[in-house]
């Protein structure tokens, strides 16, 4: 069994992250081919991933951040859309594959994070009967829950085989806690065998993988008390998405204990005011100084800063302006947190609006992991 090597919160601290989404990073085969369906598997895993450490190690990377790596239903490349919390998704590996990744990573110095989802199963409520251990209906929160909750009006509704009830306001509590995020078949963590067999598998990324934190996905959508629990259960560092720019929410999250740290958002639209839309530097000011006299002591040291990820604009599609880019970037990387650098992102991959996801999820290998050193280019902003 893979061993866990540093899972404290002060591990993380400045510790500089790349997020690779594992089927887009680095296929095992020596293939540069461009891959033509970005809404499908592209053919990147875990044993591509371990043969380019020397390149993330040049660029300066001391963790990797790989996507959730259970079995995920057709299409799932992203790890979002699980269908077994215990099996091992097969696109990306075998059990051995894994291992052999995070034992190279610690090898390094270098620590591993993982992301999980614990809000959802599946991709549509036709998945549920596929799904395990929930596999049938009991274990998700129904239309009458979300109804009640005031939700519920997007979606096909329910009926005796299909349960589709939306969050409709995305500002309202209760609905994102019952109501399902776009379809995706909501999980009732009051449920017992639900509780329990989410805190197993939060236990199992460090008892038998070796991971040293992870990343919680979509974490409004489910009651901090239970983060607390999983983020115990897990025994190691965990940051969680709350994908808003308002600090008062992402700081219940960490004064509760639900989480130790969460994803930089707040800083993120005030970095994207400045550097995108050319707002002064007060607005960037503000926030900074913000985030000090809210967050209690240490607490900034470990939010996630970042320019791109899995579900926004890559940073050329938002500006032209390359100084502008770099200057973003060079923030995010020396300022207090948590630097963490999207895949691609060093090879400044166009992608596309964020309303695109999918195309901002390109296969890495067609730029066969360029390694040009100058400082005037987005490889070389970073490497220094």
């Amino acid at each position: 069994l893979a061993m866990s090597i540093c899972t404290s919160p002060d591990c993380w601290r400045n510790r500089v992250t790349y997020q690779l989404l594992t089927d887009r990073f680095a296929r095992g085969d020596g293939n540069t081919e461009e891959c033509e369906d970005l809404t499908d598997y592209c053919g990147g895993t875990w044993r591509g991933a371990l043969d380019k450490l020397d390149y993330l190690q040049d660029l300066g990377v001391e963790a990797i951040w790989i996507s959730p790596i259970i079995a995920n239903v057709a299409k799932g490349y992203h790890g979002f859309w699980g269908q077994s919390l215990t099996d091992l998704n097969p696109q990306f590996g075998t059990a051995e594959d894994l291992h052999a990744l995070v034992h190279a990573v610690h090898s390094r110095g270098m620590l591993v994070m993982v992301g999980v989802v614990a809000n959802h199963m599946g991709q549509t409520w036709e998945d549920v009967p596929s799904i395990s251990p929930f596999s049938n209906g009991s274990f998700y929160h129904g239309c009458t829950e979300c109804k009640a909750a005031g939700g519920g009006h997007n979606g096909t509704g329910c009926n005796a085989t299909v349960c589709d009830c939306w969050v409709d306001d995305y500002d309202d509590a209760e609905q994102c806690l019952v109501c399902q995020l776009f379809g995706l078949p909501d999980l009732d963590q009051d449920h017992p065998v639900v509780r329990a067999e989410l805190l197993g598998y939060a236990a199992r990324l460090r008892e038998v993988y070796g991971v040293d934190a992870i990343r919680i996905d979509t974490v409004p959508y489910v009651k901090g008390e239970f983060w607390e629990e999983f983020t115990n259960a897990s025994g190691v560092f965990s940051i969680g998405e709350v994908s808003t720019s308002n600090d008062t929410k992402c700081l219940e999250y960490i004064s509760s204990g639900a989480m130790h740290a969460t994803i930089n958002y707040p800083l993120y639209y005030a970095l994207a005011d400045v550097f995108v839309s050319k707002y002064a530097m007060g607005r960037l000011a503000g926030e900074v100084a913000a985030q000090r006299a809210a967050y209690p002591g240490g607490a900034v040291g470990l939010l996630g800063n970042f320019v791109e990820n899995h579900d926004l604009a890559r940073l050329p599609y938002l500006t032209k302006d390359r100084q502008l880019r770099r200057s973003f970037v060079t923030y995010t990387l020396t300022a207090e947190g948590l630097p963490l650098i999207y895949y691609g992102q060093e090879q400044e991959l166009l992608g596309a609006s964020k309303m695109k996801a999918n195309l901002n999820r390109e296969a890495l290998w067609p730029t066969q992991f360029r390694q040009d050193p100058s400082p005037t280019g987005m490889y070389g902003t970073i490497r220094q």
